[in-house]
């Protein structure tokens, strides 16, 4: 697939062929070259042919939808080896390719729209926990007015333990290169421990971005989705702290949580979409936990604590009607069943898409792992703390009380070493 790395800009400068190959930095730079660009990822070391397939959002979703929003035509290799034109053709399994993944067929290249740009504003900005309220109040009010202000948008909101310290990481933009828009008013009253603020290319702002694990980490991602509202998000990020706190002296821990949002306006461009979002029931929260770590040994005890977080912020979602449950296909673990949460239409249609041109399921059984429309996660997670502990207590109680005694454990641990 590595020789699918075309990047044309076709005749009128509204469309380009996209190789699946390509990552977006490779993207970015030569569409800068005229002053245009895609919708693509933040990130510049991310793979085209993956972030389109997923419906991924990006800095100009709110302009423009998601990246799959704005795909043109796929040319897919099918089941038996013919090539599809999704649109002249086959208009389902262009539906379906929409946060559809790779189960349809081998995409070999992406025909997008292609949008004037130039320079972007962007900011990161660094805080200390004590600022977790405020900053999570704030994200909210820029997610729920971001159709006033459809260049501006936040991309993230994440909270951030390691074994040396806490910290709060907010990255604001805004493509028309302003730097700090009304609309982050509110963000910029916090006082800040480090900020940055640049008017750059997409290439160089994602060439940063591109941040990558130590070599060798254990790595884990678990996501959800809710109504956008600052007490469930602040409900979140206080059962997250709880949780990990106390394995912060396991060898190379690094756990974040993270908020994206799903605007109104972003979703006013992506009303043919399988995963079940609505503009009017928007705007949504986008969470993202994930955790880096050293030895295999701890994947287990990460695992299940990251499963129990998840589970209690959905109870606490479904009590305060705010549960969406949409999973996105490329945050989820491999023990979340992410075809499911797209709702009983959605699925069903992906399902008779699949019937009907791969009726043998040929992609489905000879790609191993990842996600499938079969109604269940890739892989069944080994619990380690529901299977003793009695029913009638709740679960952020099963969560403590495991999470004390695995401390416990590490401390009598090192205790142990010290004394050898």
């Amino acid at each position: 697939m590595r020789s699918f790395n075309e990047i044309t800009i076709l005749p009128g400068k509204k469309t380009a062929v996209l190789g699946t190959a390509n990552t977006w930095y490779d993207v970015y730079k030569a569409l800068e070259a005229q002053n245009l660009t895609a919708v693509g990822a933040r990130s510049g070391g991310v793979g085209v042919g993956g972030y389109i397939l997923a419906g991924r959002i990006s800095s100009l979703s709110n302009l423009h939808g998601c990246a799959c929003a704005n795909v043109q035509t796929y040319q897919v290799v099918g089941a038996y080896g013919g090539i599809l034109d999704t649109v002249a053709k086959y208009p389902d399994v262009f539906s379906a390719l929409c946060c559809g993944g790779n189960i349809f067929g081998v995409v070999t290249t992406f025909t997008v729209n292609l949008y004037p740009q130039g320079p972007l504003w962007h900011s990161i900005r660094k805080f200390g926990m004590d600022k977790k309220h405020a900053l999570l109040k704030a994200y909210v009010n820029i997610g729920r007015n971001m159709d006033k202000d459809p260049s501006s948008s936040s991309s993230f909101t994440s909270f951030a333990v390691t074994g040396e310290y806490e910290r709060i990481t907010v990255g604001l933009e805004n493509v028309d290169g302003l730097s700090y828009p009304p609309i982050f008013g509110d963000m910029k009253a916090i006082p800040a421990l480090f900020e940055t603020s640049n008017v750059q290319y997409m290439s160089e702002i994602t060439k940063k971005s591109a941040a990558q694990a130590p070599s060798g980490s254990r790595y884990t991602k678990w996501t959800y989705t809710f109504k956008l509202d600052a007490t469930l998000a602040e409900f979140a990020v206080d059962t997250f702290l709880k949780a990990v706190r106390p394995l912060k002296h396991i060898l190379g821990i690094k756990a974040s949580c993270t908020f994206e949002t799903i605007s109104k306006p972003m979703l006013k461009h992506m009303d043919k979409n399988a995963f079940g979002l609505s503009a009017e029931n928007g705007p949504y929260s986008l969470l993202l936990l994930s955790a880096t770590w050293t030895n295999k040994a701890d994947d287990v005890t990460f695992y299940n604590v990251f499963s129990s977080i998840i589970e209690m912020i959905r109870a606490e979602a479904k009590k305060s009607h705010l549960h969406v449950g949409y999973l996105y296909m490329n945050y989820a673990s491999q023990f979340q069943d992410v075809f499911s949460s797209y709702g009983p239409e959605n699925i069903e249609l992906l399902r008779a898409t699949s019937q009907h041109y791969d009726p043998k399921h040929h992609l489905e059984r000879l790609q191993p792992g990842y996600f499938k429309i079969n109604g269940s996660a890739p892989a069944k997670l080994v619990r380690i703390v529901a299977s003793w502990c009695p029913s009638q207590i709740s679960m952020s109680r099963v969560v403590t009380i495991f999470c004390e005694l695995l401390s416990l454990v590490i401390f009598n641990v090192k205790q142990i070493s010290s004394l050898s």
